[in-house]
């Protein structure tokens, strides 16, 4: 047994100088590693463009100054802010240099453009207030600085230039814009999907279009009226798959089942046979019924 342990922890010489090898290139591999620890790291100089100093988003070591706080709200030390310095500008107008320049971070200027592209206008300063991510600390910090040229804002008709019900399914887009709250771009999704359903039943029908909020619908859903004898209907029996696919209400895959019962059953006799072979739920079937005919 003493002869066994012993051949186990005795090695021969070129197992001894394989050991001795590979202990010297882990100690070699061990002391480049600190190197790095050891040394004292070089301070990293920047160069930022003008614009990106003037916004405080980069301050100068040693200053003291934390010029970001938050997601979206920009602090200042105690000394002016650098859109202090700067002339008024217009929102409506404004590059995103020149609105990150005026104290808005790098998001909220891009948000501002974005609202631009989608047709949205600033009457007032206050109005930026309505803007995601414009904090009140924001707000106040650059105010003072917004300067609103009437030429660009867009002149909207009193409202006592419009009947006092409105017929959703004729109005065409000129007369919704003159409407608190539409312009072009909403006016003309709301034509557009009363194409694609064939006609509103409903004024409430307008919160399904993009754009349309609740408040907004509040401000401006009792102005409209719906006839719905002006609907345009897909009849059941008749219409092919692709047609029928393109209502919002329908779909492909509805269409393709409709089509499949169909082929089956020979001909669809009574609306509710959508409901009582499972095709449409209840909920659904309540709106459908009204653009679906035999």
């Amino acid at each position: 047994m003493k002869d066994r342990i012993r051949d186990l922890f005795t090695y021969s010489s070129g197992e001894r100088k394989g050991i001795i090898t590979l202990v010297f290139i882990l100690i070699v591999i061990c002391s480049i590693n600190m190197i790095p620890v050891l040394r004292q790291p070089e301070p990293i100089t920047r160069e930022y463009p003008g614009w990106m100093k003037d916004t405080g988003a980069y301050e100068e070591p040693g200053e003291g100054v934390f010029p970001y706080k938050g997601e979206f709200e920009s602090v200042y030390s105690d000394r002016e802010s650098p859109s202090a310095q700067l002339s008024a500008i217009d929102p409506n107008t404004a590059s995103q240099e020149e609105l990150i320049r005026a104290g808005f971070n790098w998001r909220i200027s891009r948000t501002i453009i974005r609202y631009r592209e989608k047709g949205g206008r600033f009457r007032t300063p206050d109005d930026l207030k309505k803007i995601y991510g414009i904090t009140p600390g924001m707000y106040q910090a650059v105010s003072a600085h917004i300067g609103i040229n009437d030429d660009h804002v867009p002149i909207v008709k009193p409202l006592a230039s419009l009947p006092d019900r409105i017929s959703l399914n004729t109005a065409d887009s000129v007369t919704l814009e003159k409407l608190p709250g539409i312009g072009p771009v909403l006016a003309k999704r709301i034509v557009r999907y009363r194409t694609l359903l064939g006609g509103f039943y409903s004024p409430e029908q307008l919160k399904e279009v993009y754009g349309v909020t609740d408040s907004l619908f509040l401000h401006i859903g009792s102005r409209f009226e719906a006839d719905t004898s002006m609907i345009n209907k897909v009849n059941l029996n008749t219409s092919d798959e692709k047609y029928m696919a393109h209502h919002p209400y329908i779909g492909k895959y509805l269409a393709a089942g409709i089509v499949q019962y169909r082929l089956h059953a020979g001909k669809i006799l009574n609306l509710n046979d959508l409901i009582t072979n499972g095709l449409v739920p209840e909920d659904r079937f309540d709106k459908l019924k009204n653009y679906i005919s035999l």
